[in-house]
């Protein structure tokens, strides 16, 4: 399984995140960080992606931004979709994790309105993550 990581700059935050994957049970996943947005996109170009946890505060393209960005049908007319292999890919079917130190009832439904999948609240435990991730990638 490969997940795209988008944590702003913080190393620290990003190993934290790995951590946490892995003991939720989540071994052997490989990881493509990205520091926002504009990073995730390249990574999605180049890689297939199975789940993206994303951060909302992030400089030059946030979280929702990237969230409306992935679920926008323009990225996968004919001719301009990402492909792997030759193949072309549908974005709008990777599961999407908001992360935030911010869980207001406000950022959590602009994140879910935006096109997120689900929601957490930094902090956050092994077994939170893992009720959150089961779901969408059984």
């Amino acid at each position: 399984m490969t997940i795209v990581l988008v944590v702003d700059d913080s190393t620290s935050m990003r190993e934290t995140v790995i951590k946490r994957v892995q003991e939720a049970g989540f071994q052997g996943c490989k990881f493509v960080e990205a520091a926002d947005g504009t990073e995730a996109l390249e990574a999605l170009d180049k890689h297939d992606v199975d789940l993206i946890l994303s951060d909302i505060n992030m400089p030059r393209m946030n979280g929702i931004q990237l969230v409306r960005r992935v679920r926008e049908p323009k990225l996968q007319a004919p001719g301009s979709a990402p492909t792997v292999g030759g193949f072309p890919r549908d974005l709008r079917r990777i599961p999407i994790v908001m992360i935030s130190t911010d869980g207001s009832t406000e950022t959590v439904q602009a994140a879910l309105a935006a096109g997120a999948n689900s929601f957490l609240r930094k902090p956050f435990t092994a077994d939170q993550l893992k009720e959150k991730l089961e779901p969408l990638l059984s």
